[in-house]
């Protein structure tokens, strides 16, 4: 569901000239390379140790929102 209420949500926010195309472009293929090396590196890796790094991912997250400005 996210593809097709994203892309109406772009359009609208594109309607309202509230996207920068350059920098959309950029984060767009960096999400596809993400997501496509992601995918390899994390195949290898058992569930239980790629829930703990998220999970301290997740930890590390929130401590930086909480102490940062």
């Amino acid at each position: 569901m996210i593809p097709p209420i994203g892309l109406l949500a772009a359009i609208k926010y594109y309607q309202a000239g509230h996207i920068n195309i350059k920098v959309a472009a950029f984060v767009a293929l960096g999400f596809f390379v993400g997501g496509y090396f992601g995918g390899i590196f994390a195949q290898p890796v058992s569930d239980p140790l790629l829930k703990k790094i998220f999970g301290v991912f997740i930890m590390i997250v929130g401590l930086n929102m909480f102490l940062g400005k």
